[in-house]
């Protein structure tokens, strides 16, 4: 057996067991979510199965109908893209302005060190440095800008936001478009712009949005890097990628994940074909990169000016460990409190490590395969991926007025209100039922064996693994795996439909030679 295959295999072990656990919370939230709904909400997702189910029934005449529609839309793609990015921009900016706020967690702490207001956790930037290059960007923006007041700051970094995540939907489409071909690109385009680029999530000004922009670059290199057979050109873009990597780092630790995917196939390329030393070089340059710039940065970062930065007190890895086995494996304040105390560093993480022992000896085997089964539906359950799960709900976002603006109103009693929830009072429920979809969709990629394809599996498995080990509890810490986990869907989508294609021209021959 091909070592390519064998790897294939492993990884699809994993991914099963970690993706059905996922569609066993995305189902089970389904009725509370019905339950807060909206009559015109089910109505459109009664009217959405409908047409699933006349789809399936009536396959020929939806084909027709579909080809029809496609050569119109062909015909007029222009206008169809222009309306279609317009649409987009303006709820993307009605959600920006009518949401536009403080919280009473880290994404407020930053952007107030950032414009030089005193925040409420003194010692903040010490604990968390991986914070620090978002804190740098914000207050250059605060510069560049003028030193507005807050609430300008704040619309303007969410401005931003949505300039990252659009400019994501685009380098997604034309990298996936060139890799994998039209059909796949537009299928997870599609999810991608669904799950989060028309999201609430735009209004809040985190590292976030900016994590799933370097994912999307990162991947998008990634897969140039492998298209690309000029040695020179590719030299050039792994030391482009190594660099991004580190960026990504930076911004969200846990996104090193796809540079242990990147190691792991290259290993298996390796294995399977003569690798020249060259290119063994371009690997050894491609892993080194990251392990200078990171140091680099996190040294001079330290002295900056800007905000008191002591490295001895940042919280070690150990901390988030020993947090992932607290309670539900989320943010566990006795625990931060606990390392705040300590100012010595190896005290701190003996006691980490001693915290780690007791939760795994208090488990047992059977309770810590039980946590990790609800640990891993509280990670990836959630369409709306954590809305409301940070800042004890009311101060997870709290808009800067309340405007008498009916439009606007409406946008902030569903998302943000007393009554609104974690499930925007059930506006969620067709983006639940899509997330559904996509982690089923992502089954029907088990066959698929190549590099590409494998190297999502890993980071996909990898980032859930990652999740399991360390802090997690909510969905939110998925967002940055999302280019990774669209593309996937997108790939298991096209799938599942050649297969029913291929079943119903089947069945049709058969009836054909019977009669």
């Amino acid at each position: 057996m091909k070592l390519i295959r064998l790897s294939n295999l492993i990884i699809n072990f994993f991914l099963v067991i970690l993706v059905v656990v996922s569609i066993i919370g995305a189902i089970v939230v389904l009725p509370t979510i019905i339950g807060r709904s909206s009559k015109l909400i089910v109505l459109i997702s009664i009217v959405l199965v409908m047409l699933i189910a006349f789809i399936g029934t009536y396959w020929g005449k939806s084909v027709y109908l579909a080809k029809k529609i496609r050569k119109f839309i062909v015909l007029n793609k222009r206008v169809f893209l222009v309306l279609f990015f317009l649409v987009t921009i303006l709820w993307q900016f009605m959600i920006v302005m009518s949401l536009a706020g403080s919280t009473t967690w880290d994404p407020s702490i930053i952007v107030r060190a950032a414009a030089g207001h005193s925040y409420w956790v003194k010692d903040y930037f010490s604990f968390y440095p991986n914070t620090l290059l978002l804190l740098f960007f914000e207050h250059f923006v605060y510069i560049v800008a003028g030193h507005p007041r807050l609430i300008t700051l704040t619309k303007i970094l969410n401005i931003i936001n949505l300039l990252l995540l659009d400019t994501s939907l685009l380098i997604l489409f034309s990298s996936l478009k060139k890799t994998f071909g039209k059909k796949i690109s537009v299928v997870s385009a599609f999810f991608f712009w669904t799950l989060i680029v028309i999201s609430p999530l735009i209004a809040i000004p985190y590292s976030d949005i900016w994590a799933l922009f370097f994912s999307t670059i990162t991947l998008a290199m990634g897969y140039r890097v492998i298209r690309t057979s000029n040695f020179g050109k590719k030299g050039y873009l792994c030391l482009g990628l190594g660099t991004l990597l580190a960026i990504s780092y930076l911004v969200k630790p846990s996104l090193m994940v796809y540079m242990v995917a990147w190691i792991l196939m290259g290993f298996v390329e390796m294995t399977n074909r003569k690798i020249s030393k060259k290119h063994f070089f371009i690997l050894i340059i491609f892993v080194i990169l990251p392990l200078i710039i990171i140091p680099v940065f996190n040294s001079a970062a330290s002295h900056t000016s800007l905000v008191k930065v002591e490295k001895e007190r940042a919280m070690t890895l150990t901390h988030y460990m020993a947090m992932g086995l607290a309670q539900g494996g989320g943010y566990n304040e006795q625990d931060v409190l606990l390392n705040e105390k300590i100012k010595d560093q190896s005290k701190r993480n003996q006691m980490n490590i001693n915290l780690i022992k007791e939760r795994l000896h208090e488990k047992q085997v059977l309770g810590y395969t039980k946590f990790l089964f609800n640990k891993q539906i509280s990670n990836t359950s959630d369409a709306t991926f954590g809305w409301r799960n940070d800042g004890g709900e009311v101060g997870f976002l709290i808009p800067y007025s309340n405007s008498k603006n009916p439009l606007i109103a409406k946008i902030q009693k569903t998302y943000v209100s007393d009554t609104s929830g974690k499930d925007w009072s059930g506006n969620s429920l067709i983006v639940q039922s899509l997330w559904i979809v996509v982690l089923l969709c992502i089954l029907a990629t088990l066959p698929n064996s190549q590099i590409e394809v494998q190297l999502l599996k890993y980071v996909v498995s990898g980032g859930m693994i990652f999740l399991l080990l360390f802090e997690g509890g909510r969905s939110r810490y998925l967002i940055q795996f999302l280019p990774f986990i669209t593309t996937l869907a997108g790939i298991g989508f096209v799938n599942i439909v050649e297969i029913f294609k291929n079943n119903i021209y089947y069945i049709r021959n058969v009836r054909k030679d019977e009669c």
